[in-house]
């Protein structure tokens, strides 16, 4: 929604919204990293979405240390996700920490 301001910096007009609003925002969950996605359980403990792997937009840290970056997850049934390695590496990530996670 445009509130009839302008940024001073760009000239552009200031965009807002109710970040409750806003699905990505509302859907995101933390959730507890497994270990990476090549370490699968040999029993058929993950449960992928159709099949295969999931993306998902991931994201750890604040301020300075933000990092967000889209993701193949693997759900497991307790709810932890199993992540591909280089995005484990990118988000600096290890099992059992916790990243914000949201479908894409």
């Amino acid at each position: 929604m445009w509130d009839c301001f302008i940024d001073i910096f760009d000239g552009g007009p200031t965009v807002t919204a109710a970040t409750d609003a806003i699905r990505t925002v509302r859907e995101a969950e933390w959730l507890r990293v497994a270990g990476p996605s090549d370490a699968l359980p040999a029993q058929g403990d993950a449960l992928p979405a159709q099949g295969d792997a999931a993306t998902m937009i991931l994201a750890t840290g604040t301020y300075g240390d933000f990092v967000a970056c889209y993701g193949k997850v693997v759900r497991t049934k307790n709810g932890e996700l199993l992540i591909e390695p280089g995005t484990m590496d990118l988000l600096n990530v290890e099992s059992g920490d916790l990243v914000l996670a949201v479908a894409r």
